[in-house]
């Protein structure tokens, strides 16, 4: 499951899948953000690219990740997650020398206090051990020995580029805002196309400045009410609650849910993440939810004209008079 070629397109089938499970209930965003692939649902949802097409960006991103990992077996990718500001850390970096620092780069601007660091084995190990020192603190990545967003990755994208050569290029829909964490500004007319997959791959991501941009807009007011993390974990919790901290006014109060997380059934999840939409009062056929998405509930009109409830130890009983 952690071979890129297997993780990636299973990732994202399951973020498309969301987005479709909640346009059935008439559920629609008035904004999207996504994480490094998770753009590639965050495009789909904002209808600037067909099923079809981002499951072919998906399955080759993975696909020749793993082809790269094959040719790099002496000198495999790393990453890992680091509980401290990005000054900090290239600090910690600058700190392993500059031939060791050509290796490695901030590869995730999660939040001001968290980043992802992404580059060759050896040198991702020594920054641990480094920052272990400093006690800060940081965690290895379960990515199949891919580095994601480092200096790696150039080595794929003229294949990454030719492989995405039948996909068709759009834009998000006007109803709904998409803000790319590749600029970190909200895509308009600018078309998202094969090359901006190929910088997706590669350029940092800048989630921070992408999710200050998604809540705030000129005047300091709110944009959006609720954060709904479409994916198979809840893996931007505390990204995007440290951020929101980190704003100013009716920003900070803005809310986050999930839809799936490891370990819990994902059906209640799913209910949970419903909960919390209709407890903010989005738009929406909840009423299909307890249906099993089938059709509108029938109104009842055989009941008896009067009922008495009469309370038992075991529960309640209904019996007519």
């Amino acid at each position: 499951m952690e071979d890129p070629c297997i993780a990636q397109p299973i990732s994202t089938a399951v973020q498309l899948s969301l987005v479709d499970a909640l346009k059935d209930l008439g559920i629609i965003p008035s904004a999207v953000v996504g994480h490094s692939s998770g753009e590639i649902g965050a495009a789909y949802c904002a209808e600037a690219i067909s099923f079809e097409d981002a499951m072919k960006v998906s399955y080759h991103r993975g696909r020749l990740t793993s082809e790269l990992r094959i040719q790099n077996k002496g000198n495999a990718g790393a990453m890992i997650a680091v509980g401290g500001s990005a000054q900090l850390v290239k600090q910690s970096i600058e700190q392993l020398g500059q031939a060791a620092a050509a290796r490695i780069t901030i590869a995730c601007y999660n939040s001001p206090s968290s980043v992802t660091v992404s580059g060759d084995l050896d040198v991702v190990t020594a920054l641990k051990q480094r920052l272990g020192e400093q006690d800060i603190w940081n965690r290895l990545l379960r990515t199949g020995g891919a580095a994601y967003h480092s200096p790696q990755m150039l080595q794929i994208a003229t294949k990454y580029y030719d492989a995405l050569k039948d996909i068709s290029s759009g834009v998000p829909t006007s109803a709904i805002s998409m803000v790319s964490s590749v600029t970190g500004e909200e895509l308009r007319d600018q078309p998202i196309n094969k090359d901006y997959w190929v910088r997706n791959l590669v350029s940092p991501v800048r989630f921070t400045d992408a999710l200050k941009k998604t809540c705030m807009a000129k005047d300091g007011s709110r944009k959006v009410d609720l954060f709904l993390e479409l994916g198979p974990h809840f893996q931007l919790d505390n990204p995007i609650k440290q951020a929101l901290r980190t704003f100013t006014g009716e920003a900070t109060k803005i809310q986050y849910a999930g839809t799936l997380k490891r370990g819990e059934d994902a059906q209640l999840c799913m209910l949970k993440a419903l909960r919390s939409l209709y407890l903010h009062k989005a738009p929406g056929a909840f009423w299909k939810v307890n249906t099993g998405f089938q059709k509108a509930p029938s109104l009842l009109t055989d009941l008896p004209r009067t009922l008495s409830i009469i309370p038992r130890h075991s529960g309640m009983r209904v019996a007519s008079p």
